[in-house]
């Protein structure tokens, strides 16, 4: 399967890299393979994540307190979001358009 990010996806991950980068050494790195690690899974097995409806799919990280929202378009898994669970809840849900 092939893994797409939406800009605003690619966005929050790459700020929130950032931020973990800025806040402790090494930490945004642990981050970064993190979510790699969760998309692998979602790779994998692509129907795992908790139905959000609409057609997408959630997978909360265990490390950090992300969920990645994403859903599936033929052989493709397009990432909507990397969502803070601190944050407003589903302010990602226009992108499911």
């Amino acid at each position: 399967m092939k893994v797409l990010f939406i800009e605003e996806a690619k966005l929050e991950f790459e700020d929130s890299v950032l931020f973990y980068e800025v806040e402790q050494e090494n930490l945004g790195q642990l981050f970064k393979h993190e979510v790699k690690r969760f998309i692998d899974i979602i790779i994998n097995y692509p129907d795992i994540g908790k139905d959000e409806g609409y057609d997408l799919k959630s997978l909360l990280l265990h490390k950090f307190p992300y969920k990645i929202i994403y859903h599936i378009i033929d052989e493709t898994i397009v990432i909507l979001a990397l969502a803070h669970q601190h944050r407003k809840p589903a302010y990602w849900a226009k992108r499911k358009k």
